[in-house]
C-alpha cells in the first residue's frame, strides 16, 4: 500500500502490484527530467559541447515572461557548462543568450574568478563588461601529453573589464600582479591590457611597473608571459656602484630561442670603464648541456685599450663516448681586479682551459684524452711571481675495473702525459699501476688485503732549469717501479637506542688500515703535479702520502680510526657522526718533493678528531680538530655552528685556526712557509625584515691581526 501525502491535499489510497510499483517509478524519473533536476556533477559537461549544454538558473525567487526573459532575485546563480555567474540580481534572456547581473557579481570561469558590482554578458560567446572588478586568474592545466606548464596564478582589479571570447580579457585602468593576496609588493599598472590565456601571453599600453613603491616611466608598450614559459624581452635592471668601475646600469635582453637554448644579451654602461657587453648561451640536450659566456669592453679608458673574459663550461655524451670543455680565459692578469665584484674572482691566480673526450670501449674498460693549459694571473703588485704551473697537452688515460678474477678485484691506473712549461724541466711521463684487491666481507666485518705495482718512466729535457741539484745532474730517461701492499680493515657493532620517543642505531666502527711501501731515490726526479694534501680524515686511508705520481712515499704505516654515527630506525637517516683516528708510522720518511722540505721525523700524524650533525632541531654543527701529541696543543681546529629555524632564515658561527708549527711548514706551490699563525673568525647570515625583503651579510675578523679582512653587507627581495 503507497499512500503520499502533500500539505492541503489528500490522495484517495491505491492498491498498486510490483509491475504498477515500476510503471510509477519510471514515470516520477520522467517527472523529475522534466523539472530539470540534475546531480551537480552532470551539470558541467566536455568544454567542446558548450553551444549545445542547457543554461540552469537557481535562486530565492524565479519570475519568468514566456521564454523572453527570465529574472532571479536573492542568491541568483546562472550556470552554463563550466561558467557560473551569481549576483543578488540576474536577468536572462533565453533568445539573445544575454545575461545582466547586479548586487555582488562573481564569474567563476576556468580561467578564474571575477568579482564587481554590475556585469553584462553574452553566455555562449562570453562576450560583456564587468564594471570595477577585481580578478583572479589560474589558467587550467595543460592537456595530457602536452609539455608540463606550470599556471601562473594572477590578481588585480581594474575600471572594468571586457570580456572578448573565450579565456580573452581586455583590461581598463588596471593593475595585474602574480604576489599572493595582501602582498603588493610588485605589479603593473596599465591603461589597457590585453590577457589571452588561450595564448598565455598578455600585452599591455601605457604601462608602468610598480616595486615596492617606486614607479617606472610609463612605456608605451609591453608584453608578458602569463604562465611559466620563457619569453623573450627585457629583464629586470641591474645599477649598482663599485669603485673601479663607478656607476652602472645594465639592462639585459632575454632571447628565448628554443625550448632547449636561449641567449642573454646584456649591454653595461659604467662611468670610469665606458660600454661593456655580455652575452650568455645556454643549451640542453639529451646527450647533455654547456654554457658560454663572453664578456667584451670595445675600450677601457683606463687600460686603454679592449679587454675581454670568456667562460665555457659544456658537457656531453653519445653513447658510450663522453666529452668536455671547459674554459676560463681574460684578456689581462688584471680583468677580474678591475672589473670583478666578487672577492674570490677578483683575487685568483689560476685559470683553467681544459677539453676532455673519453669512451668506454668494453665494461669496466674507459679510455680517455686531455688537453690543459693554466692561464697564471700574476698580481704587479705583489714581489713574489706565481709558481709554474705545468700545461698537459696531451693527456691520455686507461682505467679498468674488472671483478671476479681468481676471487679478487682487479684495477688498472694507467697515462702518459707531456709536460710543457718554458722555464722549467719538461717532458713524457708514463704510469702504469695495477693492482689485485682480495676482500673478505660478512655483516659486520671486513678485511680487504691489496696487491699493486706502480711504475713510471719519464723523457726528459730542459733539466738545467730546475732549481733542483740532483734534478739537474739526473738521468733525461728515470724509471721507477714499486710495490705497494696494503690492508684495509673494519667492523660494524650497533646497538638500538630510544632518545624523545624516537628509535635510534648507534653504531661502533673501528678500523685499521696498514700499508708498505720499500723506499727508492726519487730525488732525480722533477715534480710536474706532486704535492702534499692537507692532512683530514679521508687523507689517513690513502696509501700515497703525496698527491700526483711524480713521488711515491715510503711507508711502513698504520692508521688507526674508530667512527660512531646515530642513525633513525624508521628511515635510516644520520643525525650525528662522530670519529677520531691517527697514522702511526714505523719508520722516518725518507722521500720528499724537495730540498726545501724537510723530511718527517715524528712517530704518528696529528690525532684527528670530528663530530658533525644536527644537535637540535634546528642547530646543526661540525668541528675537525687536529691535537698534535708532540707539541702538546693544537695544530689545526674548524668549527661552525649553522642556526635555522626556518627556510629564508639562517645564521653561521665559524671559526678557523691553524697554528705557527703548522703554517711554518712550507707552500706546496712555492716550498716557501708562511711562518704565521691563522685565526680567524666568520658570521654570515640571512634573516628577513620586511615582508619578502631578507637582510643577507658576511663579516670575517682576523684575531691575530685584529682587522676584518671581507664584509659584505645586501639586501635581497625574493617575491
Amino acid at each position: 500500500m503507497l499512500t503520499p501525502t502533500v500539505p492541503g491535499l489528500r490522495v484517495p489510497c491505491l492498491r498498486l502490484s510490483w509491475i504498477g510499483m515500476a510503471v510509477l517509478l519510471v514515470l516520477c524519473c520522467q517527472l523529475a527530467r522534466a523539472e530539470g533536476l540534475r546531480l551537480e556533477r552532470r551539470l558541467v559537461p566536455p568544454r567542446d559541447a558548450q553551444s549545445d549544454v542547457p543554461v540552469y538558473v537557481f535562486g530565492d525567487r524565479i519570475d519568468s515572461v514566456g521564454d523572453e526573459e527570465i529574472e532571479i532575485i536573492g542568491h541568483a546563480e546562472l550556470r552554463k557548462g563550466a561558467l557560473r555567474l551569481s549576483a543578488n540580481r540576474i536577468r536572462y534572456s533565453p533568445r539573445s543568450d544575454e545575461a545582466e547581473a547586479s548586487g555582488n557579481v562573481r564569474l567563476h570561469s576556468p580561467s578564474g574568478d571575477l568579482a564587481g558590482p554590475r556585469a553584462r554578458l553574452r553566455i555562449d560567446d562570453q562576450v560583456g563588461i564587468l564594471n570595477m572588478p577585481a580578478f583572479s586568474m589560474a589558467p587550467r592545466p595543460p592537456p595530457p601529453g602536452a609539455p608540463l606548464v606550470i599556471p601562473t596564478e594572477t590578481r588585480g582589479v581594474a575600471q572594468n573589464i571586457r570580456f572578448a571570447g573565450n579565456d580573452r580579457y581586455r583590461v581598463s585602468d588596471g593593475t595585474f600582479t602574480t604576489c599572493k593576496p595582501g602582498d603588493d609588493d610588485w605589479f603593473l599598472h596599465a591603461e589597457n591590457m590585453d590577457l589571452d590565456y588561450i595564448g598565455n601571453v598578455g600585452e599591455a599600453q601605457g604601462v608602468q611597473l610598480n616595486f615596492l613603491g617606486l614607479s617606472t616611466p610609463a612605456l608605451p608598450y609591453a608584453n608578458f608571459p602569463l604562465n611559466d614559459v620563457r619569453k623573450s624581452g627585457f629583464l629586470p635592471p641591474t645599477i649598482g656602484l663599485q669603485g673601479s668601475v663607478g656607476a652602472l646600469v645594465a639592462m639585459p635582453y632575454y632571447f628565448n630561442l628554443a625550448p632547449n637554448y636561449d641567449d642573454t644579451f646584456t649591454p653595461k654602461v659604467t662611468t670610469k670603464r665606458g660600454l661593456m657587453l655580455d652575452d650568455e648561451f645556454r643549451f640542453i640536450t639529451p646527450g647533455g648541456s654547456g654554457v658560454v659566456d663572453a664578456e667584451y669592453l670595445p675600450y677601457d679608458p683606463l687600460y686603454q685599450g679592449s679587454r675581454y673574459a670568456l667562460h665555457t663550461i659544456d658537457t656531453m655524451r653519445w653513447g658510450n663516448v663522453t666529452a668536455s670543455l671547459n674554459i676560463d680565459k681574460v684578456s689581462d692578469n688584471n680583468y677580474f681586479r678591475d672589473l670583478s665584484t666578487s672577492l674570490p674572482l677578483a683575487t685568483q691566480q689560476y685559470l683553467n682551459q681544459s677539453g676532455s673526450v673519453g669512451i668506454q670501449f668494453a665494461p669496466g674498460w674507459n679510455l680517455s684524452m686531455g688537453l690543459q693549459h693554466t692561464q697564471i694571473l700574476a698580481d704587479p703588485t705583489s714581489s713574489v711571481p706565481p709558481p709554474p704551473v705545468y700545461d698537459s697537452l696531451p693527456s691520455l688515460a686507461l682505467t679498468a675495473y674488472r671483478p671476479g678474477i681468481l676471487g679478487s678485484e682487479f684495477t688498472l691506473k694507467s697515462s702518459f702525459v707531456r709536460f710543457i712549461e718554458p722555464n722549467a724541466p719538461v717532458g713524457d711521463r708514463l704510469v702504469v699501476n695495477p693492482a689485485l684487491t682480495f676482500p673478505f666481507v660478512t655483516p659486520g666485518l671486513y678485511i680487504k688485503p691489496k696487491i699493486g705495482l706502480h711504475y713510471t718512466e719519464y723523457d726528459l729535457s730542459n733539466l738545467s732549469t730546475s732549481t733542483d741539484p740532483s734534478v739537474q745532474a739526473g738521468s733525461a730517461h728515470p724509471t721507477r717501479l714499486l710495490p705497494i701492499a696494503s690492508v684495509d680493515s673494519g667492523m660494524v657493532f650497533e646497538r638500538l637506542l630510544n632518545w624523545q620517543s624516537t628509535d635510534l642505531i648507534n653504531t661502533l666502527e673501528p678500523r685499521l688500515f696498514y700499508v708498505y711501501i720499500p723506499y727508492r731515490n726519487q730525488s732525480g726526479i722533477p715534480v710536474f703535479d706532486s704535492g702534499i694534501p692537507d692532512l683530514s680524515y679521508a687523507s689517513l686511508f690513502t696509501e700515497n702520502y703525496y698527491t700526483g705520481s711524480d713521488r711515491i712515499s715510503d711507508a711502513n704505516q698504520l692508521t688507526t680510526a674508530v667512527s660512531s654515527r646515530l642513525i633513525r630506525a624508521d628511515n635510516g637517516q644520520e643525525i650525528v657522526r662522530g670519529f677520531v683516528g691517527e697514522r702511526l708510522y714505523f719508520t722516518s720518511q725518507q722521500v720528499t718533493l724537495g730540498p726545501s722540505y724537510p723530511a718527517r721525523t715524528e712517530g704518528s700524524t696529528s690525532l684527528i678528531a670530528g663530530v658533525s650533525g644536527q644537535v637540535l632541531s634546528k642547530v646543526t654543527v661540525e668541528a675537525t680538530d687536529e691535537f698534535n701529541p708532540i707539541h702538546g696543543g693544537t695544530d689545526l681546529l674548524n668549527t661552525g655552528v649553522r642556526y635555522q629555524p626556518e627556510i629564508g632564515k639562517v645564521l653561521n658561527l665559524d671559526y678557523r685556526y691553524i697554528s705557527y708549527a703548522l703554517n711554518s711548514v712550507p707552500n706546496p706551490l712555492n716550498g716557501q712557509p708562511i711562518n704565521q699563525a691563522l685565526k680567524e673568525a666568520d658570521v654570515s647570515g640571512q634573516w628577513p625584515i620586511h615582508r619578502n625583503l631578507y637582510a643577507v651579510g658576511r663579516y670575517s675578523y682576523s684575531l691575530q691581526d685584529r682587522r676584518p679582512t671581507e664584509t659584505t653587507l645586501g639586501f635581497e627581495y625574493n617575491g
